[in-house]
């Protein structure tokens, strides 16, 4: 993407890279786009006193309503696959990110369907000593009448 912002530059126009990944030469830069300002910025070179003053008059701004903070669209960590798809069409505006699932709500309930078979009854012996879920509501094919479903409401109780 670097190649294809220098080629839309116009003469006189500025090109400020803020990645580590893909940092130019500027002299090559220089002979490869006329007129183009390419550099690279690596906050810490401004020094920590910079970066204070730098964050004030940026905080300053926001206040003011003057600049306004990017959009952020956040995918689920299940969907990451999509979202790097997403992410690598580069049609986005902002910020893609990453969010972990909420935390199971102790007070809530918690269906498991499939309860009295063995993946089932793992799932809620962890979910009631590892996450204080108190409400269960078991469900599968036999029920109650079930091989060991006495056994597992006994221990869950």
């Amino acid at each position: 993407f670097v190649d294809a912002t220098l080629r839309l530059q116009p003469h006189g126009g500025r090109f400020l890279e803020m990645g580590k990944a893909d940092v130019r030469d500027p002299e090559q830069v220089a002979q490869e786009h006329p007129g183009v300002a390419y550099r690279a910025f690596d906050l810490m070179e401004a020094g920590p006193e910079r970066i204070q003053e730098m964050l004030g008059e940026l905080r300053s701004l926001f206040e003011a309503g003057a600049l306004h903070p990017l959009p952020v669209r956040s995918w689920d960590v299940r969907y990451a696959r999509d979202a790097f798809r997403f992410l690598g069409q580069a049609r986005h505006v902002g910020k893609v990110a990453l969010s972990l699932p909420r935390e199971l709500d102790p007070q809530g309930t918690v269906l498991i369907t499939g309860a009295t078979g063995t993946l089932g009854t793992l799932l809620a012996h962890h979910l009631v000593t590892h996450h204080d879920v108190r409400h269960l509501l078991l469900t599968s094919r036999r029920g109650d009448q079930a091989p060991g479903a006495d056994t597992l409401r006994a221990e869950l109780e």
